[in-house]
């Protein structure tokens, strides 16, 4: 009885060998495979062509699963279960049943066996280390499928014409989506793969692909401009005091916007020459244009600005091609711009920042979810739209866990929120205090 024991359990352990290969070869990564072959691994090449028709070779796996595990259950039922019945037989109270028993014995026995050393203890060790895993077994599986290859082919034609009949093939989609990307870049920044910076640049790049112009621009209210009858130097003289090296040009209001002018276009001007002679061209875009759009534009009209237009076609705010840019890459500091608030630690619990703060940067910086509304994308739109109306400093809010207070004003603009960790767990979310 022994003999039969062991060779269940070689076959066993070849339904491991092939439960393995079969998880290897579709978990392996080709990069790493890439890798490996460029290090003179010949195997690590056969994987690789294996994974671009991988049929062939994984329906071979696939009838040596099947085949040892019918086998041993096969040879466990003939061979051992009639040993077995005969030494229950020697125990009156089960004599009567002693053939049933020793069956149901095989096949627990088969079925623990098979389990955890046929799929389970394979399959892990598989996944510890696919590539290598394939690499070494690569050549028996290519040696099978030689042997292998006219029942494959029958089996392969006979599954093709049964898809056929159940209807044409559909696509699926793509293989990988952008989600998976983003948790594989997550769980690769928490592992030390990736450093901090590495992983939110790529999250830019996803947000830069959802997020539209009214998103990132900067609004109306905070826009500088220079009207277009000025001269140079007093262009000059208000562009000193704004700290920023663009600025669009406008004739009467904002709504009528002829261009814009850098600094060196003011510093190296004739005195007698109206801005709006040496204004450079802009784009007009919508609210609703989405980043990428924004970013192709800008590029092929070789400008660095864009007016973004309301519906009614008036000015809604100023979009720059750094604006675009720093959704992927973050803040970019502009060459004449001072060091300006947007967000600032104070505190264990406490923060002090901009206004126009977008509320995707200040999630991202205090780790809570504040989520963007087409009403509001900014930390005092937040503020503005849970009070219903403009407030006063000192006045605030209480919304997901923080408490907002209003800390200045710039007329009619919130310029500093004082952002905290709430004291009092019993307010409910989104109230709001005088």
């Amino acid at each position: 009885m022994a003999l039969e024991f062991l060779l269940i359990i070689v076959l066993v352990l070849i339904n491991g060998f092939f439960a393995a290969l079969e998880l290897a070869l579709v978990t392996s990564r080709k990069h790493r495979l890439r890798s490996m072959a460029d290090e003179g691994k010949t195997a690590a090449t056969d994987v690789l062509q294996i994974k671009e028709k991988p049929g062939h070779y994984l329906a071979t796996v696939q009838v040596g699963i099947t085949l040892v595990g019918h086998l041993a259950a096969a040879f466990g039922g003939q061979s051992a279960a009639p040993d077995i019945a005969e030494a229950l037989g020697q125990v009156p109270l089960l004599a009567p049943y002693a053939n049933q028993l020793a069956l149901l014995t095989i096949v627990l026995a088969i079925t623990y066996l098979s389990l955890v050393f046929g799929e389970l203890v394979p399959k892990q060790l598989a996944l510890r280390n696919p590539e290598a895993l394939s690499v070494a077994l690569v050549r028996p599986v290519k040696w099978l499928s030689k042997i292998a290859a006219l029942p494959i082919r029958f089996l392969s034609f006979s599954a093709d014409l049964i898809l056929g009949l159940l209807g044409p093939q559909t696509d699926g989609g793509p293989s990988t989506s952008a989600e998976e990307i983003e948790l594989l870049v997550q769980q690769g920044t928490a592992e030390g793969i990736f450093q901090i910076s590495e992983g939110a640049f790529v999250r830019g790049v996803f947000d830069y692909a959802d997020r539209k112009a009214h998103e990132v621009m900067t609004a109306r209210p905070e826009i500088s401009a220079l009207e277009a009858s000025l001269s140079p130097r007093e262009a000059l003289e208000q562009a000193a005091k704004s700290g920023h090296s663009r600025f669009p040009v406008y004739e009467e209001s904002l709504d009528s916007v002829v261009g814009y002018v850098h600094l060196k276009d003011l510093i190296w001007a004739q005195d007698d020459t109206p801005l709006r002679d040496i204004a450079r061209q802009l784009a007009y875009i919508p609210e609703s244009l989405h980043l990428p759009q924004i970013y192709s534009l800008l590029t092929k009209q070789r400008t660095h600005m864009a007016i973004v237009l309301d519906e009614y076609g008036g000015t809604a705010g100023l979009l720059t091609l750094e604006d675009v840019l720093e959704v992927i890459v973050g803040e970019i500091d502009d060459e004449y711009q001072p060091a300006n608030l947007e967000i600032r630690k104070l505190g264990d619990k406490a923060w002090l920042v901009a206004g126009n703060i977008q509320l995707g940067d200040l999630s991202a910086k205090l780790n809570v979810e504040l989520p963007s509304t087409d009403a509001y994308t900014t930390c005092a739109g937040l503020i503005m739209s849970e009070l219903g109306h403009l407030p006063k400093v000192g006045e605030q809010i209480v919304y997901q866990g923080l408490t907002f207070t209003v800390r200045s004003m710039d007329k009619l603009r919130i310029s500093s929120i004082l952002v905290q960790q709430s004291i009092e767990p019993g307010k409910p979310i989104g109230s709001a205090t005088g």
